[in-house]
């Protein structure tokens, strides 16, 4: 393999890599990962209601516990922002019993650097919660064996929008975490220390851009609300009147003039088709144009740009061979650099032979450029598509042979 193929593929393989680097950077994203840290329960009894002593089938609880709630952004290049509040809502025998607001939305996204986290921890507590549906035998049941054993099993689902970088729009976030809590009688640190850090387990993750009315989600018949979302739903189900001419030319232009997106979805997919646009243009056209400018190079080119001969005599000849030889000339060698972003440096005097004859035998070597006491290295840069000329006088009353003879060089007349 010659030196030009080497570079070509030396070239490749950089490009190569590099896509790949991008590719594992950027086109794979990791969803964020919800764990529970702490839990400490302090008290949870069943009120009864009127309602549970007459067949009815809802009841109250009282609660006071604390949790910590640590969202992880595993991903290793790309950052992650919290777009909107961040809420919480506990489970007990698959009804909803409590629900809290973990962080309040900013006017500045919540950022999570890549391998970061961010904990948010709260304290709840009520003597009488909302009415829980349950059936009255499995609650009581349930109740007495999980007071019994002193450990009750709750549920906490965590509900929340996040923003990855770059390319993608904001998606919805809803996790559920399976809980087993110990009942402590004191506010010590002995319950946390014994309660094991839970994992979450995504209950759905959709992209918020494919949602309808004003970027809330679309919640499916049957799947848990988390906190508020029943409120959302309620309010998206509400008909709308058509919006009017002046409504048409502002919030409906401002989403792309598409009723189903909400406002500021489509600023963000101009945005990521714009990166995605960048980023084709670095993963591939910038080493297509450093292949061209550096995967291989041309040779310079060297053309006699002007020659004046005032004398050229033989003399002392036997009729064969002549014996010495006058001459009078000057001469113009140009030198070009036909690269387009290669730079090339003279390392060594520049020298010169004439000849004369059909048996290219040399009468004159001249210098064009350069000296022997210079030392080694860069001795004269010619930049890309740009040309050296190099001029001199050769002058001889006699002929000289020399033993020193440089290859051939293809010349140009000009």
């Amino acid at each position: 393999m010659n030196i030009k193929g080497a570079i070509h593929l030396c070239c490749a393989l950089a490009s190569l890599a590099l896509l790949a680097v991008l590719l594992a950077a950027y086109g794979v994203v990791v969803p964020v990962r919800v764990t529970v840290v702490e839990a400490s329960l302090w008290r949870l009894d069943l009120v009864a209601a009127p309602a549970l002593h007459n067949g009815g089938d809802t009841a109250r609880l009282a609660y006071n516990l604390s949790l910590a709630v640590a969202v992880r952004n595993p991903n290793w290049v790309m950052s992650v922002w919290r777009t909107a509040p961040l809420d919480a809502e506990l489970r007990f025998a698959g009804r909803p019993f409590a629900g809290v607001q973990l962080a309040a939305g900013a006017d500045r996204p919540d950022r999570i650097r890549a391998h970061g986290k961010k904990v948010y921890s709260v304290s709840l507590s009520a003597s009488e919660s909302a009415p829980l549906a349950l059936e009255r035998d499995a609650a009581a049941a349930e109740f007495a064996r999980e007071i019994a054993a002193g450990v009750f099993e709750l549920e906490l689902v965590v509900a929340g929008m996040v923003k990855y970088q770059v390319l993608y729009p904001r998606r919805w976030l809803e996790v559920r975490c399976p809980l087993k809590v110990s009942l402590s009688k004191l506010k010590t640190a002995t319950a946390a220390a014994a309660f094991a850090i839970v994992e979450c387990v995504p209950a759905f993750d959709v992209d918020v851009a494919r949602d309808k009315l004003t970027g809330i989600i679309e919640i499916q018949e049957g799947r848990a609300l988390p906190l508020q979302l029943a409120a959302r739903q309620q309010k998206k189900k509400t008909p709308k009147s058509p919006p009017t001419s002046s409504e048409q030319n502002t919030a409906w232009h401002r989403s792309c003039a598409r009723p189903n997106m909400a406002e500021g979805d489509c600023c963000e997919k101009l945005c990521g088709v714009c990166c995605v646009l960048s980023l084709f243009i670095i993963i591939f056209g910038l080493p297509v144009i450093l292949i061209a400018a550096y995967g291989g190079y041309d040779t310079v080119e060297v053309t006699v740009e002007d020659a004046s001969l005032g004398r050229l005599v033989l003399a002392g000849s036997n009729g064969t061979t002549p014996s010495s030889l006058s001459y009078n000339l000057s001469l113009a060698v140009a030198v070009r650099n036909p690269n387009s972003a290669i730079h090339v440096w003279r390392t060594a005097p520049l020298d010169a032979e004439l000849r004369l004859g059909d048996g290219d035998r040399p009468f004159a070597l001249v210098r064009l450029a350069g000296a022997e006491e210079e030392p080694e290295g860069r001795k004269e840069l010619i930049r890309p598509k740009r040309s050296a000329v190099y001029r001199v006088v050769a002058v001889a009353v006699a002929f000289a042979r020399f033993e020193h003879t440089l290859p051939p060089q293809a010349c140009v007349y000009v």
